[in-house]
């Protein structure tokens, strides 16, 4: 039969979502009990805790706290109040709600309010020691035990998307409320701006001492210049006049003394010039120091004409010649003439040289003289600079700090501030806590939560077999349909005789569901000997053994049930028959079938019942006899079903299930373990038995769990499938 799958945890077990939610359902309902009492349960002590706490009374103040404080004079202040920065001030808020609940504004509100102290709302454990020889408690138990009642009231709340802030405090005094939240707004406001005077007043102080000794090192320094000038004859010259005068003298001589240099030089070429005159070769030589000599020029010309002349008549008349001899003479006394004429020029340029010498031998002296002079004052500038800087550094100390000092005596008056109230607290008419309904809201949520927690942990850790979605995704088995709990009030004779009277009742319909199932297992090869057995004893297999007979029967097929539970054999009391005669009597041989077969009094069905209860019943049902007599029943009936005894308690069901065509496993709902089928499973498989599945025993359809399978299992199973059964 094709069912639903199931999930491994068995609680959200279902193919899909619909399933899944189906199944939530079932279980809350199925647990609805105890859903109700856990939920009224901690809805009532949430109740009960709001109306057992104090009333609590809020009263609150508001305040703007802008990021810049105004500027009223341009200037740098000591303590700038605000942020300083007008787009990040999230840590300044931040900063200022800390600033707001710290110990240190909760011990100004106190002393703001003295009366706090001795207050026995505040201090009631203190004012009123233990044992009358207990200690009063001190001024300082009593205010530091205020200070943590206010810090324990004081809650501060931003407005979002603004610059408000809430100033809240809590207590079951309305008006104490309201004014404890104006104390603290009003002592946060003063205890800011007195933040900023405080710091203003202490750099004022700092500043006029500082100041003080910016005069000494200012007098100090300019005397130190003073005297310096003044040894070095320098008040009425400024140092740096002197020293462009000098470098200006400086660079006179030094011009002076290189023209002169120059001239030395270039006499000193004119008279190696003309000193080469005084022989005949160097006279030929042009020199252009003697050809600015208009009397050597004139000479040269004569002299350089008359050997021109000598060489002539030379040539012509040869060296004897008178002509020549005259010749030769006059041009000797044209270079002689030459000659005196350079003696004459060099006495003239020796005695100009000699003046250059003296000239540039003074114009040295000069120079070194102001060398000297200069370095000198190079030097003494170094130590004149020095002492200008240090006394242009203290007088611009000394500004500075004259300057600050006026205006921390500005800023020290100029009381604005970036706090300032919007609203006081007002005394509460009502008060905030407890909320009644809020408390009740959070009760009933949470009682519903824990309610729904336990529900859930319940169905985990319950771990006995109720579903069909436990028998095939838990255990991974067939499932074969459920047997309904009938009220043993109700019944006469007992459970396992109600189908008989009530044939057309959900039992009855359930029971002919299982055999519908059990016949469709093998469809081509009909089963014919069925072995019904359970986990443990009480589960249901006798029961299921007489409900699967009776439907058998009633589908027209000859049906035999076999009792083969040979320790408690309770077939013949069901059906209502001896159990002189029985299966021990046929395994050892006393009797026939014929006389140990009895019949009841529903058509189509008979009973073997167990027989004399043998001392060794697991020893009997492993006989070849037994396998013969279980092969003859077989020939001579339709349906062979063997009750048989617990897998788990004897190895009965387990030798018989070797004998038979399909094993049923009975399982009781709700205390049938998953442990325990398991290992029923796996003692069934271990002989390699047929085991069909199983049937859910005791099923309660009232419970919503079953309700919706027995409704599904009426639609399809009913009488037409009684009709194809019957033709298996």
């Amino acid at each position: 039969m094709d069912a639903p799958t199931s999930g491994t945890n068995g609680i959200g077990s279902g193919v899909g979502g619909d399933t899944d939610l189906r199944h939530y359902l079932r279980l809350l309902k199925k647990r609805r009990l105890l859903i109700f009492a856990v939920t009224a349960v901690v809805l009532g002590l949430f109740i009960a805790y709001a109306m057992w706490k104090p009333r609590i009374y809020e009263a609150t103040a508001t305040v703007i706290i802008d990021p810049l404080a105004p500027k009223v004079l341009p200037m740098q202040e000591v303590f700038e109040l605000g942020s300083g920065n007008g787009w990040d001030t999230q840590p300044y808020y931040n900063t200022q709600i800390r600033v707001i609940k710290s110990r240190w504004l909760a011990r100004d509100v106190v002393l703001r309010n003295p009366a706090l102290i001795h207050d026995e709302r505040v201090n009631g454990r203190l004012l009123k020691p233990a044992g009358y020889m207990a200690a009063p408690p001190s001024e300082e138990d009593l205010t530091a035990a205020a200070i943590n009642y206010v810090l324990g009231g004081i809650r501060v709340q931003p407005v979002r998307e603004s610059r408000i802030f809430g100033i809240t405090f809590a207590d079951t005094d309305p008006k104490l409320a309201a004014q404890l939240a104006n104390s603290v707004t009003a002592s946060y406001i003063e205890q800011n701006r007195n933040v900023k005077l405080d710091a203003t007043r202490d750099a004022k102080r700092w500043v006029a001492k500082q100041l003080d000794d910016a005069r000494k090192d200012l007098d100090r320094s300019e005397t130190a210049l003073y005297s310096y000038k003044k040894d070095n004859n320098i008040l009425s010259v400024n140092l740096e006049e002197r020293q462009n005068l000098i470098s200006k003298t400086l660079d006179s001589f030094s011009a002076a003394l290189t023209a002169t240099k120059k001239q030395r030089i270039e006499l000193a070429a004119r008279l190696r010039a003309i000193s080469g005159l005084m022989t005949e070769d160097s006279a030929n030589a042009p020199s252009t120091y003697v050809a600015q000599s208009e009397t050597i020029n004139t000479l040269r010309s004569a002299y350089f004409e008359e050997r021109r002349k000598l060489k002539f008549l030379t040539d012509k008349y040869g060296d004897k010649w008178p002509e020549v001899i005259a010749q030769s003479a006059r041009t000797d006394q044209t270079l002689t003439d030459l000659r005196a004429e350079g003696d004459r020029l060099v006495k003239s340029v020796t005695a100009e040289i000699k003046a250059l010498i003296d000239a540039e031998s003074h114009y040295s002296r000069e120079v070194k003289d102001l060398t000297d002079e200069a370095l000198d004052l190079n030097q003494r500038e170094i130590a004149y600079k020095r002492l200008t800087r240090d006394a242009a550094n203290s007088e611009q100390v000394y500004g500075l700090l004259l300057k600050r000092l006026n205006e921390s005596g500005l800023e020290e008056q100029d009381l604005t501030n970036n706090i300032r109230p919007l609203d006081e607290a007002l005394v509460p008419s009502a008060p905030s806590e407890p909320r009644l309904q809020q408390q009740a809201i959070i009760g009933l949520v949470a009682g519903l939560v824990l309610a729904f927690a336990l529900a859930f942990l319940v169905e985990i850790l319950d771990r006995s077999i109720k579903s069909q979605e436990d028998v095939e995704g838990l255990l991974g088995l067939p499932f074969l349909g459920m047997i309904p709990s009938v009220d043993q009030a109700e019944v006469a004779g007992g459970r396992e005789l109600h189908i008989i009277k009530h044939p057309n009742s959900s039992a009855a319909e359930c029971c002919r569901v299982v055999r519908t199932n059990i016949l469709f297992c093998s469809p081509d090869k009909p089963l014919k000997k069925f072995l019904v057995t359970s986990s443990n004893p009480l589960e249901g297999k006798t029961l299921t053994s007489v409900n699967l007979g009776v439907v058998m029967a009633q589908s027209g097929q000859r049906t035999l049930l076999v009792d083969t539970d040979m320790r408690r054999p309770r077939l013949h009391k069901i059906l209502g028959t001896g159990n002189e005669h029985g299966v021990s009597r046929l395994i050892v041989g006393d009797e026939d079938i014929e006389a140990a077969v009895k019949s009841t009094d529903i058509p189509n069905l008979s009973l073997l019942s167990c027989g004399p209860i043998p001392p060794n019943p697991a020893e009997l049902l492993q006989t070849e006899r037994f396998a013969a007599l279980v092969r003859r029943l077989a020939e001579r009936y339709d349906r062979v079903i063997f009750d048989s005894p617990p897998v788990l308690a004897v190895t009965d069901a387990v030798v018989l299930s070797r004998l038979v065509d399909g094993v049923l496993v009975v399982a009781r709902a709700g205390r049938t373990t998953r442990e325990a089928m398991m290992r029923t499973k796996g003692q069934l498989g271990a002989v390699n038995s047929n085991l069909l599945g199983v049937v859910l025993n005791d099923v309660d359809l009232k419970n919503p769990h079953y309700s919706g399978y027995y409704a599904y299992a009426a639609k399809y199973y009913g009488t037409k499938s009684e009709a194809k059964a019957g033709e298996g």
